[in-house]
């Protein structure tokens, strides 16, 4: 047997930027004996037999749409009347993530080996007449996430019933991010008077766009850790922690790429301030019978210093542009929590097959929602099965995500907060929302989408 416990998935956790199930959709949570504990609890690695190989691949596909509210060009208000109407933008995302561990005892330890990508998001929104990323451009032209852990992790025996466990990780992670400012706005009263192609500019209009493109990473070590217990036989107990990645915030480095409203492109360096959350994690396993297991999980996210992306630009073309050496960017990310109930049943020693339900509460709230920090309250249904055949377990497992419509009337973007701020001489009082990045054009409108995720695992025992 590859598993000595039962199917669980990790609680239905498809936070912005994150991975919701890191390996697969099968054989995780922090009360899980299997490869994948490297990283929700390394203490569940103490109890594997054997050597063991365990690699996933994953795909998650995010459908849905985007339909903007009217919006009064002159102000950049939404209104009913308005004769700014943005064309429905559709949700096409796709991310592949991947996991593979190689796990070995040696006495009272059980050491792992292990890369995963527990933090991806690429998605992207196609040109239109009004440029690219469309309707939604000033919030999100383009961002892809990606966090790669290459991990080291133990399993040591405590005692017959208490385990615990460490693991420490090099993390590659990458922000590419894409958007456009609106240049117009950003020169208050007398920009939004002003020429553009004969009439006058306003809020959100295309001649006055300006791209910005950002490429960055950065490298550094993280950590994470567990104890496992059983209280008594049939029950696992599990309890892990996950700092964010980076002490203090994170920030990756690179490269920025901007093209002006009249086509001239600047290069430069960038550095993106932006963060991760800390989590910790809670996981019961429960033996029905000799065939039959009860899970539940339970997740609490920390997001609270990832409310603001701190953006820098750097170098002599860029300042020649015109370009701020500081962009803002709110996301306005609240702590949320993750709950889930898992059912399993081996239906033979060539089978074994599993559902689960889960909730989750949003990262975003309601009226911060936008193209560029995308969340709502979701639930999620997961189905797997597992084949065994000598040494050897193949895991397949799909999930579907369900998420409330999300209606964001006014939204907290106020593009009237940059023409106050700028009209009044850049006066700390009326600069505030400017300062916390929520000047931009408005995000008022209806979010609606969902996510499928289809896995594959192959586990071999030595």
């Amino acid at each position: 047997m590859l598993a000595l416990s039962a199917v669980l998935a990790t609680p239905a956790a498809a936070q912005p930027m994150l991975s919701p199930h890191v390996g697969g959709l099968t054989f995780l949570g922090p009360a899980t004996v299997h490869p994948t504990a490297v990283f929700y609890n390394p203490a569940a690695l103490s109890p594997l037999p054997d050597t063991q190989l365990f690699v996933a691949s994953q795909v998650r596909l995010d459908r849905g749409e985007i339909t903007r509210d009217p919006i009064d060009p002159a102000s950049g208000q939404p209104d009913p009347a308005g004769s700014l109407r943005p064309a429905a933008t559709p949700i096409s995302f796709a991310a592949l993530e991947g996991f593979a561990a190689l796990t070995s005892g040696f006495g009272r330890a059980t050491f792992a080996l292990a890369v995963s990508t527990p933090g991806a998001e690429q998605g992207s929104f196609a040109a239109t007449g009004e440029g690219p990323g469309g309707a939604v451009r000033y919030h999100r032209v383009s961002q892809s996430v990606r966090d790669t852990y290459f991990s080291l992790g133990v399993g040591i025996k405590v005692t017959n019933r208490l385990h615990a466990g460490l693991a420490l990780s090099y993390a590659l992670t990458s922000f590419d991010l894409g958007f456009m400012r609106d240049t117009a706005l950003e020169r208050g009263s007398a920009g939004l008077a002003g020429d553009c192609a004969g009439v006058p500019c306003g809020v959100e209009n295309p001649a006055a766009g300006e791209l910005i493109e950002l490429d960055t990473a950065e490298q550094l070590l993280t950590f994470n850790g567990g104890v496992l217990a059983s209280p008594r036989d049939g029950i696992w107990l599990g309890l892990s922690y996950l700092p964010p990645l980076g002490a203090g915030g994170l920030t990756t480095e690179g490269s920025a790429r901007v093209t002006s409203p009249g086509g001239a492109v600047a290069v430069g360096r960038a550095a993106i301030q932006s963060d991760r959350p800390q989590r910790v994690m809670l996981g019961a396993r429960f033996e029905l019978n000799e065939c039959t297991f009860l899970g539940v999980n339970l997740t609490w996210f920390g997001w609270q210093r990832a409310r603001e992306l701190d953006l820098r630009l750097f170098g002599v073309e860029l300042r020649a542009a015109g370009v701020p050496e500081r962009i803002v960017r709110h996301r306005g990310f609240q702590d949320a929590y993750a709950g889930e109930v898992v059912l399993d049943h081996r239906w033979s020693d060539l089978l074994r097959y599993g559902a689960s339900i889960g909730v989750a509460t949003s990262a975003v709230p309601q009226q911060a929602v936008n193209a560029g920090a995308l969340d709502a309250p979701r639930g999620e249904v997961t189905g797997s099965i597992e084949l065994s055949a000598g040494r050897a377990v193949i895991t397949a497992g799909y999930g579907l995500i369900l998420r409330l419509p999300r209606q964001v009337s006014p939204g907290v973007d106020d593009p009237q907060a940059t023409v106050r701020c700028v009209d009044g001489g850049f006066d700390l009082d009326l600069c505030e929302d400017v300062r916390l990045g929520r000047g931009r054009p408005s995000a008022a409108g209806e979010y609606s989408w969902l996510t499928h995720e289809l896995s594959l695992g192959i586990g071999f025992r030595f």
